[in-house]
């Protein structure tokens, strides 16, 4: 099995731009959808033991493999199957296809109708991207509903979801979906919000703040995200955490059966375990091998790991006496928030790794507080500061976050929680914020050395993963693989610079 696996994988390295996609799908289908039985046997030891090793220590695909699967599978998507699923929860309404986009885990398709120009949102789950998104759809179902019944949060209609119609061209499978309504409007960035008149800038702020409250206010018994209520009232349950993160190490250009973080079971009942689950998949994301990591490259990595470990560990350790755990949008970045042109929060998208979090971490998204700084500034978050605490004097509610945030201070009050939180969302981020060296020329290099001469442990660590590498390294370039597409793009580049030169 493991060896036909290989087989198929290097058949489609030769010809990686041609038949790439249906051998790859084909692939990804027969580990990761349960159809695992259908590959044949081959027993050649050598390709068995290079498949056991593969599988155990390297990602299944490459970075430009998996962007080709993905391709693939977008692709495959049919208008008209896409069309007909839409016409059949809008009253047989007749509709076309107006635009498509995609990100990390779905394929959004934007449909009009005729008849009176409405539009609507189609949402498919990138198949590549998940072991099963059926768990995590209804749970984003639920938390947009739950919001509806409970709140002011402006989150998107659901007009439909299932699973039971195959919208590719393939016609193999049927494909999840997500019917919601279209928010008219455009996404939050950062040349938007700077460009944009004071008092529509200073209201974006009120209205932000106004949802953060709206969810700090709902409090659950455990950590978890939630589910469709399994005795049929209104309310969710509170299931098992759906990590983003976690979700991403398991996509086939991260996993390796090393690595093979398995999804919590249960609700945690206890913010040590969440942390100490946060750590770990941490740790998970800076193990996955990576071509020409040098030893100082990982070093840098694991001294920032332990800093973060340290810093969330003496957050945890402080009295949780009562602490609540709150619902929290893991990834209200701008993108996800759509305004109008005088910046009115028109909704708030992409709810479907939303959970319920220890209250210590429940802060501002990372462009406010600086950890962001692609999306943020200074000078938002000391505005978004300056309302808060103005809206604070006139309601308790604002004071309260106020006071969770800041303390008795301001934004110049290091709160550990934003590192914390931020890392959580992103922790391929976690060298970036939690860097414990000073860098200053070679005073720099002697601290890191300082570091890892400590502790027989930790230079073991850097060495094995030193090794690691380097061992995926060769491997990609004995395969054909290490050349990126990135690579040859700039080679091209290059090439076409100097003949006219």
């Amino acid at each position: 099995m493991l060896a036909d696996i290989i087989r198929l994988m290097r058949s489609c390295s030769a010809s990686l731009f041609v038949s790439f996609s249906n051998t790859f799908l084909r692939v990804f289908r027969l580990i990761f959808v349960g159809r695992i039985n259908d590959l044949p046997v081959d027993n050649a030891p050598d390709v068995e033991a290079e498949a056991s090793l593969i599988l155990r220590e390297f990602p299944l695909l490459t970075d430009d493999q998996y962007k080709q699967l993905r391709k693939s599978f977008i692709k495959s998507l049919d208008d008209n199957a896409l069309c007909a699923l839409a016409s059949r929860y809008n009253n047989g309404k007749s509709c076309r296809v107006v635009g498509k986009a995609s990100g990390s885990f779905n394929v959004c398709v934007f449909i009009e109708f005729y008849e009176d120009r409405a539009k609507w949102i189609v949402r498919i789950p990138i198949e590549p991207a998940f072991d099963d998104a059926w768990i995590k759809l209804k749970s984003e179902v639920a938390t947009m509903r739950y919001l509806k019944l409970e709140t002011q949060v402006p989150v998107p209609i659901v007009h439909a979801y299932g699973r039971d119609v195959c919208l590719t061209s393939e016609n193999e499978r049927t494909q999840m979906f997500l019917i919601t309504e279209f928010i008219h409007g455009c996404s939050l960035n950062k040349k938007l919000l700077i460009n944009a008149k004071y008092e529509h800038r200073t209201r974006f702020f009120s209205q932000l703040i106004d949802i953060l409250a709206e969810l700090r206010r709902l409090e659950f018994p455990a950590i978890g995200s939630l589910t469709p209520s399994s005795d049929g009232s209104p309310g969710p349950d509170v299931g098992p955490v759906i990590s983003m993160s976690a979700v991403t190490l398991r996509q086939p250009h991260h996993r390796t059966l090393s690595l093979a973080h398995r999804l919590p079971h249960k609700p945690f009942a206890s913010t040590v375990d969440y942390m100490e689950y946060q750590i770990n998949l941490v740790s998970d994301f800076i193990s996955i091998p990576v071509a020409d990591l040098t030893e100082d490259d990982i070093k840098e990595e694991i001294a920032a790991f332990y800093a973060m470990k340290e810093a969330v560990r003496e957050l945890s350790g402080r009295s949780a006496d009562g602490e609540p755990f709150v619902l929290h949008h893991q990834d209200m970045r701008g993108a996800n928030i759509i305004v109008d042109d005088e910046l009115n929060i028109r909704g708030i998208i992409d709810w479907e790794f939303t959970s319920t979090i220890p209250r210590r971490i429940f802060t501002p998204p990372s462009w406010i507080t600086g950890h962001d700084p692609d999306e943020g500034s200074e000078e938002t978050h000391a505005e978004f500061f300056d309302i808060l605490v103005k809206k604070g004097k006139a309601d308790g509610r604002f004071a309260k976050l106020k006071q969770e945030w800041y303390g008795d201070g301001g934004i110049d009050q290091k709160n550990p929680a934003f590192c914390i939180a931020h890392v959580f969302r992103r922790p391929p981020d976690v060298l970036d914020i939690f860097s414990p060296l000073d860098e200053s020329g070679e005073s720099y290099k002697e601290q890191l050395s300082g570091f890892f001469t400590q502790s027989v442990t930790l230079t073991q660590l850097v060495q094995s993963r030193v090794e690691q590498c380097g061992r995926y390294t060769e491997w990609l370039k004995q395969n054909d693989l290490y050349i990126t597409e990135v690579d040859s793009l700039l080679a091209r580049s290059e090439a076409l610079k100097a003949k006219f030169q």
